[in-house]
């Protein structure tokens, strides 16, 4: 496992994985939202975003966890294994809430300065119907063999303490 992708619809604890795993593995941990996101919630310019993660899914090891989106592909064909946390939308609409909770009116500290998190229905809605489930599947399909679904936050603390 030197090369892994942990993906998930919003809410599932993508970055706490990662950056378990990152520890537990010696590998550095590559969290999206650090590229995706300028300042003040600007989105980078997809050139740059592009440009960034080509740099990072070339090196032999890393751990990178994220939203699918188009360029998703292409990291799930350079990774070794792509964790799925497929939830069901409770859960990630639980994450999406304790993850306001824990940081309202403050900054993630994987985010850039100003990117305050803020409460929003329509966000916790979308994580409910798992509306960004079907780019995810899109981009797994056809390498199944890799994939380790998993579809509770108790299979995934098992998953976790079975990583060496």
């Amino acid at each position: 496992m030197q090369r892994i992708l942990i993906v998930g619809v919003s809410g599932t604890g993508k970055t706490r994985l990662a950056r378990r795993m990152s520890i537990k593995l010696h590998i550095r941990a590559v969290l999206l939202d650090t590229i995706f996101w300028k300042e003040n919630w600007q989105e980078e310019d997809p050139k740059v975003v592009e440009s960034k993660i080509r740099r990072v899914i070339q090196k032999d090891t890393w751990i990178i966890e994220g939203y699918i989106e188009p360029l998703g592909a292409e990291r799930v064909k350079r990774a070794g294994k792509v964790i799925y946390l497929d939830y069901p939308g409770y859960i990630a609409f639980w994450g999406g809430l304790r993850r306001w909770r824990e940081f309202r009116g403050k900054t993630r500290p994987e985010m850039p300065a100003g990117n305050i998190e803020a409460f929003g229905w329509k966000f916790l809605m979308t994580l409910l119907r798992r509306d960004e489930r079907p780019e995810i599947e899109a981009a797994v399909r056809g390498h199944e063999d890799k994939v380790i679904r998993l579809k509770s936050w108790r299979a995934t603390e098992a998953y976790l303490n079975q990583v060496a």
